[in-house]
């Protein structure tokens, strides 16, 4: 199984409120993954402020994000949002409230918390989520296929990886792997809850939330619950 012929790009890492702090575990996808991070293409997208239901948020109250509630609250939006499409299958998730989309079109759907966090080694982190759509690298007859080499391929690209759990379960109905995992990036150790979906013959998607290890425990709640929203849209 000849999996680097066809390259998926798998993100695994933390967020901040300027820059998303990406590792690219660059297997299973169609084509090799090359980053060029910087502020303009991975901050917060000024222009989309709001929540999910359209009301806005002034950029000020951003930057005071400690009187904004609606960040505070950790709350999921009523309305979901849809994202997919255009030659994809199309899905539907609940985010956080106050949560902002990053100026990239790398993934399908992210969201962060313009509430930073403060690492050990003083840099500015934000959790954050996102999910991918990507075409099957191999021909796989369901997702338990990928057991055999999917955490393999990314120890080989992050070390520092560490599987904390994992397990055959389903999302939006949809047959998926689980993984609990924690890395190190930049010398801080970053969590993450992360779904392998297996979505048809020829598509596969990946959900991500991810904080500092050190606020892990404030955010994996909010993460995991509004992973869990996605479903197959309409």
């Amino acid at each position: 199984m000849d999996i680097k012929k066809n390259k998926l790009p798998i993100i695994v890492g933390c967020g901040c409120l300027a820059l998303i702090v990406v590792v690219a575990v660059v297997i299973l996808a169609t084509g090799s993954l090359k980053l060029n991070i910087n502020d303009k293409e991975f901050g917060y997208n000024a222009d989309k402020l709001g929540d999910e239901s359209g009301e806005e948020i002034d950029e000020a109250e951003v930057e005071d994000v400690e009187v904004n509630e609606l960040v505070a609250k950790y709350e999921l939006t009523e309305a979901p949002v849809s994202f997919g499409g255009n030659g994809k299958p199309s899905f539907t998730i609940r985010p956080p409230k106050g949560w902002l989309p990053p100026n990239s079109d790398m993934y399908d759907f992210a969201r962060l918390n313009p509430k930073s966090d403060t690492a050990s080694n003083g840099e500015k982190y934000s959790a954050n989520m996102f999910t991918m759509i990507k075409s099957h690298p191999v021909k796989v007859n369901g997702v338990t296929d990928y057991q055999s080499f999917y955490v393999d391929l990314l120890k080989q690209e992050i070390p520092s990886l560490e599987v904390l759990d994992e397990k055959v379960t389903k999302l939006g109905g949809l047959d998926a792997l689980f993984y609990e995992m924690k890395q190190t990036v930049n010398g801080e150790e970053i969590n993450q809850y992360h779904y392998l979906v297996y979505i048809d013959e020829n598509n596969v998607m990946m959900v991500t939330g991810n904080s500092l290890d050190s606020k892990w425990n404030e955010y994996k709640g909010i993460l995991k619950e509004s992973m869990d929203t996605v479903e197959l849209g309409q």
